[in-house]
């Protein structure tokens, strides 16, 4: 392997270290006051829901990051997130989540697997505001990483509640 190939990997390993690290905590809120906690067994309550978003099918590769745009309107006052890439034969495979409302006052997250409570390929949360949610674009990253070269399929929930 080349020098600086054995640079770039040491120099990502480590980035990646401390991102897990330095993982907020779920059940504390973000600087935008935007609450983050795991839902309760992964299950998602419809009772009430105003727009359950078609779910979103895709393949994410080794090192490789998906970014998905969610419009949400005003008035929205809880968001269920469902990310889950389970279902395949060999593994188990890690994948982060990160998201980023339309302020542009910083991340929530990044995720992983475990932080809902569950180690199980999945990740469940609850984004919620003392008043609202920011309406418009939510950027959602699925970021690949240590899944095998073929990449592994996931789906992606988003559930709105006004």
């Amino acid at each position: 392997m080349q020098p600086g190939k054995t640079i770039l990997i040491l120099i990502i390993a480590a980035a990646l270290l401390v991102s897990a690290a330095t993982a907020h905590d779920l059940r504390t809120e973000s600087p935008d006051q935007i609450t983050v906690s795991p839902i309760p067994d992964g299950v998602i309550d419809l009772e009430g829901f105003d727009n359950a978003v078609q779910a979103i099918g895709s393949t994410i590769y080794p090192l490789d990051t998906d970014v998905i745009n969610k419009e949400i309107p005003s008035n929205v006052t809880k968001i269920h997130v469902h990310l889950d890439w389970s279902g395949h034969s060999d593994g188990p495979h890690s994948v982060r989540l990160t998201i980023f409302p339309p302020r542009p006052n910083g991340a929530l997250g990044p995720f992983y697997d475990s932080d809902d409570g569950h180690s199980d390929e999945k990740i469940t949360l609850t984004l919620s505001d003392s008043s609202t949610l920011p309406n418009g674009t939510w950027k959602i990253y699925v970021f690949g990483d240590d899944v095998p070269e073929e990449g592994v399929s996931y789906t992606l929930n988003v559930v709105y509640y006004k």
